[in-house]
């Protein structure tokens, strides 16, 4: 005989109608209801109930999700509360996929095949289906059987009402909302599951403008010329004076200002002003989610942040959240999974975070990731160096960005030097006052470019461009931006090995070195100012606080010409810059980006001329080059991505379907690139160690801190030069033991690729 419905637990010592009810109530009225209401039901079954009680059971017979859903649908069909046939298949969604990612709606209510049948007729017998009745009826639901018929029906149906929307901004707003109530009710369950409060994340906020104001003030001003200190002081007060007036919310915002201006200060500012003004008027406090290209410049960000927030400053307050991210205070203690809300769930007060999060939360449509995107809901979401996101997917991104805005009252604030065309000038309200650049021209002109593609360079070439660049220079730094690791390493073999860079420090900066490597190189190279060459690709481009008296730059998008450009004299304190754009043989910038993005580069470049250029004239083409490239990129992956879209194909759209051209993502293709842990000293062997343990032990879940500390001693590898041996089969992971790290990797220039 089945257990009683009404004494089932859902988790060890938690009444199952407890926890259905509790959930319930935290999602209100609607469709989310009853899903609420169905989606454990499930675990009323004897198998469940024996498993949690510590009784060995056939994995198969303890799920319960697909039952639940079952169940869900055969209430909402026999209620008859009105739904449609697409809502009827995203409830069911929802339930089927409570513990892992949504799959394409249409599909969503299929046929069953008959193992599973027959595994669900197994449950439902050892489940109390008339205690399940009466329960179910006390809420207003009651069931009915449902055939192969009602299934096409509603396959049919959902079809039919996604294809007649066809307005593709109406369809993003849909699909996000729908991903918004399924994050919602995500973590619903996981709370409730938890024991926490509906407001136990509810919090006062700790970092405030007035803090903010007072920590530029006391640490921006100094170091720089008095020019300088006024511009970053105007872009500042313009920005926070937007942020004071509050309302209405729900906006698109632009910051558009130079390197060096003191954006990042300014755009927090305006942020939290924005936040305090809001509360003020009575409105609750909201996250704000700070997100960067890269993990490489996080870390900068951050340290300001905590510069400001002073000791106090812990997950709850400030959440780091990317795979290299350190564990915080909250974690350290040992409280992994409340730190694991705070910054996973991003429901801390400022999330730091990168774009590759970001995207996944608007379009992945997995647990996780929904449950971000209810926090960028209402929220302030600034993207910092947004020119970082790839040209094809601008359509696909400002309509995400316009439905966030509009439909979810989110602002959003793009920031860069170089804005490109993903919004319209007149969708947006800058916050860099009017006539800025004009009013501090003298400040924000701190170089000269000149343009020196007539003809291709050999990295030996290169390198005697460098030699004589700085012949008989007494103060000279020298940073080098090449396309590609191979180019990178050529150069710096031949500068390094050079009698003439015996007077300099010479440094080299790529995804070749693990994280720890790059972080120690950085650092070097940061607290010593003058003689350094550098020799480096794309990771220092965007926000590193760099500065070099020249800069070579192989020909690139115009973009991140700008973006190197911008470290050369980059506080204005030193003499005035030199940039050198050359172009190396081998045509490795389209190799790298594309031919359409290079050759508008070459054309702007053209239109520049062979002459010096003052950083002034630089930046007045940026404008042209993005108009350019907009009406030459192609739509088809945008509008593959936006028919995915419109059709909810959520497992499409992470890059399950057979369509690949349907994955919105912004990580490269890492098929042809292999993981090596590289165990450089004792330190290094232990975290293996430790990662090891973690994937061994009864749960097999690694914390946090464990995997951001393996992650920092991990290279990708180009399958071509990868050490050959087998990977761990759990985690992929080719493991490189200290007594042999030696024959493959340096930490200087990295994995050794001429074996």
């Amino acid at each position: 005989m089945a257990r009683a419905f009404l004494q089932c637990e859902s988790h060890p010592g938690r009444k199952l109608t407890d926890h259905l009810e509790d959930v319930g109530e935290r999602l209100g009225v609607g469709l989310l209801r009853p899903v609420a209401m169905c989606h454990d039901v499930g675990k009323a079954t004897d198998y469940f109930q024996d498993y949690i009680s510590g009784t060995r059971v056939d994995p198969s017979l303890k799920q319960h999700a697909l039952l639940g859903a079952e169940i869900l649908l055969e209430c909402l069909l026999g209620t008859g509360q009105g739904f449609r046939s697409d809502e009827l298949s995203l409830a069911y969604l929802f339930v089927r996929r409570h513990h892992g990612r949504l799959e394409d709606l249409v599909d969503a209510v299929g046929s069953i095949d008959p193992r599973r049948r027959d595994l669900l007729a197994r449950q439902r017998a050892s489940l109390d289906v008339e205690g399940l009745g009466v329960w179910l009826a006390g809420h207003g639901y009651r069931g009915r059987n449902i055939g192969d018929q009602d299934r096409a029906r509603i396959r049919v149906e959902t079809g039919r009402a996604l294809r007649a929307e066809t307005d593709h901004g109406r369809c993003v707003a849909r699909y996000l909302g729908s991903l918004r109530s399924f994050g919602r009710f995500i973590e619903a369950d996981r709370d409730s599951a938890g024991g926490a409060t509906e407001d136990a994340y509810r919090r006062a906020p700790f970092l405030s403008f007035g803090a903010v104001e007072s920590f530029r003030g006391e640490h921006f001003g100094s170091g720089t010329s008095v020019r300088m200190g006024e511009a970053r002081a105007a872009l500042f007060g313009e920005a926070a004076a937007a942020g004071w007036k509050g309302t209405p919310r729900g906006r698109l915002w632009s910051l558009t200002a130079p390197t060096g201006s003191g954006k990042t200060l300014a755009a927090i500012g305006w942020a939290l002003a924005m936040r305090e003004a809001g509360l003020k008027s009575g409105e609750g406090g909201c996250p704000i989610i700070y997100a960067l290209p890269f993990t490489s410049i996080i870390d900068q960000t951050v340290s300001v942040i905590k510069g400001f927030g002073g000791e106090n400053v812990d997950e709850s307050v400030l959440a780091v959240h990317h795979h290299l991210a350190e564990p915080g205070p909250i974690f350290e203690k040992g409280e992994w999974s409340l730190a694991q809300n705070w910054v996973e769930g991003w429901r801390a007060e400022l999330v730091c975070t990168t774009f590759v999060q970001v995207v996944n939360a608007l379009f992945h449509g997995t647990c996780s990731d929904a449950r971000r995107l209810s926090h960028l809901v209402g929220g302030i979401l600034i993207l910092d160096e947004i020119q970082a996101v790839p040209a094809e997917l601008w359509p696909v991104v400002g309509l995400a960005l316009r439905s966030l805005s509009a439909e979810f009252g989110t602002d959003v604030l793009l920031m860069t030097a170089t804005q490109p065309a993903i919004l319209d000038s007149a969708e947006v309200t800058e916050l860099a006052p009017a006539g800025y650049e004009g009013r501090f021209a003298d400040v924000f002109d701190r170089y000269d470019l000149r343009v020196e593609t007539e003809r291709t360079k050999t990295p030996k070439e290169l390198s005697e461009d460098v030699r004589g660049a700085l012949a008989g220079d007494a103060g000279g730094g020298c940073l080098l931006v090449l396309n590609t690791i191979d180019e990178a390493l050529n150069v710096y073999r031949l500068i390094s090995g050079a009698a003439w860079s015996g007077d300099f420090q010479v440094a080299h900066l790529s995804t070749n070195l693990r994280p720890k490597d790059r972080r120690v190189i950085l650092d070097r190279v940061r607290a010593r100012a003058g003689r350094q060459v550098v020799i480096s690709t794309q990771v220092v481009e965007a926000g590193v606080d760099l500065s070099f008296d020249i800069v070579f730059r192989a020909l690139a998008p115009f973009d991140s010409i700008v973006q190197a450009a911008g470290r050369a004299n980059r506080h204005g304190d030193g003499r005035r810059g030199i940039v050198r754009i050359v172009e190396m043989e081998g045509n490795t910038a389209a190799k790298v980006y594309g031919n359409v993005h290079v050759d508008v580069a070459r054309l702007v470049c053209r239109r520049l001329g062979a002459a010096r250029v003052s950083e002034r004239e630089v930046r007045r083409h940026v404008g042209e080059y993005f108009l350019e490239l907009k009406s030459r990129i192609s739509r088809d992956r945008a509008e593959r991505i936006l028919g995915a879209v419109r059709m909810m194909e959520f497992a499409s759209l992470r890059g399950e379907g057979e369509d690949k051209e349907k994955k919105v993502t912004l990580i490269e293709d890492v098929a042809e690139r292999v993981p090596h842990y590289v165990a450089m000293d004792r330190g290094d062997e232990v975290v293996w160690e430790e990662f090891q343990s973690c994937l061994g032990g009864r749960s097999g879940r690694v914390p946090r801190g464990v995997r951001n500390r393996v992650g920092l001693r991990i290279v990708e590898v180009p399958r071509r030069f990868a050490m050959g041996a087998e990977a761990d089969e759990r985690t992929g992971v080719v493991f490189v033991a200290r007594g042999n790290a030696g024959r493959y990797y340096d930490a200087v220039t990295g994995w050794r690729r001429g074996r």
